[in-house]
């Protein structure tokens, strides 16, 4: 049966107080001063010591700073606050995948021995050699799976929240996975690390099913070399699973098995040493509870005037 026209324009309006009720983002969020700031300083550290293409990579930063603020402004103008906090995540993709060309900014080798050695004292040796020795298809296609959660755990999240209408909730995932980005990519050039793959000449394990084809694919036309350690893989999905504990107890039992198997899928498919994973394991813990006294310390906002 087809709504009245009355009916329809009463459903509208009701959608329109739900939203104006939304608490007002503050002119200028934490998540959105850190990448700002992270990506004029990386832009000032590539141009002191100009690697190659220095000038592209220098501009992109540059260009993606001003393009967050002008993106935050209209956000903010239009009162389109269920979105502002997502305006972070191209730049996530844009750091990771220009890691690799910044990997040896300072150091012209790579620093995978001291991973090795670190490795070595765990029981068994390094995981990325002996973990691999339980394959079998259908254990590469659950690793594969596993290692696909990654992709999704913040945007579900995120969904999840905004549908429920959790912005409070929302800007924490987004400013904790900010904190954790950000750490990561500050350390990728400190400790460049090509992982084991590369570093003991190991064949990748994506298997030929769904899930690992879905991996190979993604290798293919997103993959970085390099940027191994910290885990941001491992990084950015604890910090989402942290969040949904928190703001959605049953979906994060679901996120707490799915972020153990990816876990142990970084270093199956031979992406990380164990090393990484601890990293970004502890990252994201230190993300997570910075994200707490930093919002909590933004200055209440005042909703702008509508146009």
């Amino acid at each position: 049966m087809t709504a009245s026209p009355a009916a329809d324009l009463a459903d509208r309006a009701s959608g329109l107080a739900l939203e104006a009720s939304l608490p007002a983002s503050p002119a200028w969020p934490a998540q959105e001063k850190l990448a700002v700031a992270f990506c004029c300083l990386e832009a000032l550290a590539v141009a002191l010591r100009r690697p190659p293409g220095w000038l592209e990579i220098a501009l992109l930063h540059l260009a993606a700073a001003a393009g967050l603020r002008a993106a935050a402004a209209l956000c903010r103008r239009y009162g389109c606050e269920r979105l502002r906090p997502w305006l972070v995540l191209p730049l996530f993709l844009l750091w990771f995948e220009l890691s690799g060309r910044l990997d040896r900014l300072f150091f012209a080798r790579w620093q995978d021995a001291w991973l090795l050695r670190l490795d070595a004292y765990l029981p068994g040796g390094e995981p990325a050699r002996w973990l691999p020795r339980l394959h079998s298809p259908a254990l590469n296609e659950a690793m594969a799976f596993g290692y696909l959660f990654y992709y999704l755990s913040l945007p579900l999240l995120g969904f999840a929240l905004v549908r429920r209408r959790r912005l409070p909730a929302l800007r924490r995932l987004f400013l904790a996975s900010t904190l954790a980005y950000l750490a990561c990519n500050f350390l990728f050039p400190l400790l460049p690390a090509a992982g084991p793959r590369h570093t003991l000449g190991l064949p990748a394990l994506g298997g030929a099913g769904i899930f690992g084809g879905c991996v190979n694919w993604l290798e293919s036309w997103g993959g970085v070399y390099g940027s191994a350690f910290p885990s941001a893989h491992v990084a950015g999905a604890l910090v989402a699973t942290l969040a949904c504990r928190r703001y959605l107890p049953r979906l994060g039992r679901v996120y707490l098995v799915l972020f153990a198997l990816m876990a142990v899928a970084t270093m199956y498919l031979r992406y990380h040493y164990f090393a990484d994973v601890a990293g970004g394991a502890a990252i994201a813990a230190l993300a997570w509870r910075l994200s707490r006294p930093l919002i909590s310390a933004e200055p209440s906002p005042r909703r702008p005037v509508q146009p």
